[in-house]
């Protein structure tokens, strides 16, 4: 939240810009965005009038959070060089991030091998699907699966009190629970399910939405207490990627004074890959 009445989370950079993970402005130095003028879309929208959100770069390229070709200045992409950009690696022929791990496994976020259902995590050999990448000196955030790994969106070890991975015991960490048969990342599909960014019950496949109710904007929840993360705009919201009060030590969100926080860090020594993940 910076700006203006935008009660959008991951985005309010500027006048009525209400789509999160965009910021649309010249100078915007916030990662993930930071494409063209007008760009309602959020994460994308890098060419013409496109209308397909998180990716759609080139040609007929129908994969989201991907297009790995040419000149793609899209963030969460980059796979050229020595791109250190996390959520992207892109080894080998594996041209779908976040996901392409098995067969013919369409699925983006998640499609991991075996029983593994819990998205953004794929803990099996060879994994080469971004924001998971195994190996010992992954400098990648979102993945650290080794050691000590501090970097939220991963820790797949003992007691890791970091978001978006935990996959241990009671792991009431969102975006990771791991029961039923619940195919659908980002969404849990089952019964007392108490995972944020989802919450569904009955038959709801989509993820990242179904809120029940009016409530048709995904990641922003803007009511008396949301308990979704990525929204919590009221009091004193705990709730990562969010955090809108006072010191919100929450990463992707804090935008002032130095912010350590990876993925926000939009400060002197942002140590973050920038709009662009160059």
């Amino acid at each position: 939240m910076i700006t203006g009445m935008n009660p959008v989370p991951w985005a309010m950079i500027t006048g009525m810009n209400l789509v999160p993970w965009a910021m649309i402005t010249d100078m915007n130095p916030v990662l993930w965005a930071m494409i063209t003028a007008m760009n309602p879309v959020p994460w994308a929208m890098i060419i013409g009038m496109n209308p397909v959100p998180w990716a759609m770069i080139t040609g007929m390229n129908p994969v989201p959070w991907a297009m790995i070709t040419g000149m793609n200045p899209v963030p969460w992409a980059m796979i050229r060089g020595m791109n250190p950009v996390p959520w992207a690696m892109i080894r080998g022929m594996n041209p779908v991030p976040w996901a392409m791990t098995t067969g013919m496994n369409p699925v983006p976020w998640a499609m991991i091998t075996g029983m593994n259902p819990v998205p953004w995590a794929m803990i099996t050999g060879m994994n080469p699907v971004p924001r998971a990448m195994i190996t010992d000196i992954n400098p990648v955030p979102w993945a650290m699966i080794t050691g000590m790994n501090p970097v939220p969106w991963a820790l797949i070890t003992g007691m890791s009190p970091v978001p978006w991975a935990m996959i241990t015991g009671m792991n009431p960490v969102p975006w990771g629970m791991t029961t039923g048969m619940n195919p659908v990342p980002w969404a849990m599909i089952t019964g007392m399910n108490p995972v944020p960014w989802a919450m569904i019950t009955g038959m709801n496949p989509v993820p990242w939405a179904m809120i029940t109710g009016i409530n048709p904007v995904p990641w922003a929840m803007i009511t008396g207490m949301n308990p979704v993360p990525w929204a919590m705009i009221t009091g004193m919201n705990p709730v990562p990627w969010a955090m809108i009060t006072g010191m919100n030590p929450v990463p992707w969100a804090l935008i002032s004074g130095k912010n350590p926080v990876l993925w926000a860090m939009i400060t002197a020594m942002n140590p973050v890959p920038g709009p662009h993940g160059y």
